[in-house]
């Protein structure tokens, strides 16, 4: 939990606030003011992102098939989930503004990938799929976990973690060794589950999906307990700069020329598709101006990763 000051010059979120995940340390690593625009103010663009869409369908179609042991009747009933998600939000017409990412190639992918990755309906004994929960780190901390699934392969604890991307390669597959993301994983899987003396891993599913073609790439992830010690120094570390910034925060006004907390990392700025919030860097130096309400083109948008879990792994 976060040590917040009792009052901040922004409309008080602490419900939200309290709630770090590997998806928000990753954020701040990145750039403490895309943090703040996008989980303290809690703006995102208003727009329908495709892959965020595409993805959470694709999520829904692999847990049917895992729950249903890859029996050749059950993609159409995959196949059927994957759409009724995706077409909540982006109908019909929509697909041709896509390239790989379309629902003609999400069925064509599920045909080829029940086939490529065949053995994990005998090989995967599944315990839970889409579970999650606040799982303890120290000093009255949390980090907040979702898995995907959570097995036993070999006799040894294992998670199986769905990515879908554009790019299959070597980039994709080293960006999960020191990621903060897979120490989370790890460390829910030994805090919540019996490892019986097994180091657990984390299998990293990549997916990739082009305009004529689909790839599959996995990768398997393990850490010593050095390596978990640094993880999880590194993560008390974020806390501590999270809740300086925030006590920073506490003595800023709205009248002040620039906001002395958070303050931008422009190293980032253009990292994959370029920061939503980049406009507004340029031209805004003290956002407290601006905070009441979401500038236009923005929406109020708080980030839940439990929102979508189907269990809790605490319990």
């Amino acid at each position: 939990m976060l040590n917040l000051p009792s009052s901040l010059p922004v409309p008080m979120k602490p419900e939200h606030w309290q709630t770090l995940d590997s998806t928000k340390l990753q954020c701040y690593c990145a750039c403490p003011r895309q943090f703040f625009y996008e989980y303290v103010l809690g703006w995102r663009r208003e727009y329908t992102s495709n892959h965020l869409i595409f993805g959470r369908a694709w999520h829904e179609a692999l847990e049917h098939l895992y729950k249903t042991g890859f029996a050749p009747e059950e993609v159409p009933v995959a196949y059927e989930k994957f759409l009724t998600d995706y077409r909540a939000e982006l109908p019909e017409s929509t697909d041709t503004w896509f390239k790989g990412k379309t629902p003609d190639n999400a069925l064509l992918a599920l045909v080829e990938y029940t086939k490529e990755w065949a053995e994990d309906a005998y090989s995967i004994e599944v315990l839970d799929t889409e579970v999650g929960g606040k799982v303890g780190i120290g000093k009255d901390r949390d980090i907040t976990v979702k898995l995907d699934l959570v097995g036993v392969k070999d006799g040894k604890l294992m998670a199986l973690e769905h990515k879908t991307g554009s790019q299959a390669g070597e980039t994709w597959a080293n960006q999960w060794k020191l990621s903060i993301q897979i120490g989370a994983y790890l460390h829910a899987l030994m805090a919540s589950y019996q490892c019986e003396g097994y180091d657990p891993t984390i299998f990293v599913n990549g997916t990739f999906f082009y305009v004529k073609s689909r790839k599959f790439l996995r990768v398997a992830m393990q850490r010593s307990g050095s390596a978990m010690l640094n993880w999880l120094t590194s993560v008390h570390s974020l806390y501590d700069l999270i809740e300086g910034d925030f006590a920073k925060l506490a003595q800023c006004k709205d009248s002040d020329p620039v906001l002395d907390a958070f303050p931008m990392h422009p190293t980032a700025c253009t990292s994959y598709a370029g920061c939503q919030f980049h406009d507004l860097c340029t031209c805004i130096a003290n956002p407290l101006q601006y905070s009441d309400e979401p500038i236009t083109g923005y929406a109020y948008h708080w980030w839940d990763p439990l929102s979508e879990i189907k269990g809790d792994i605490t319990k």
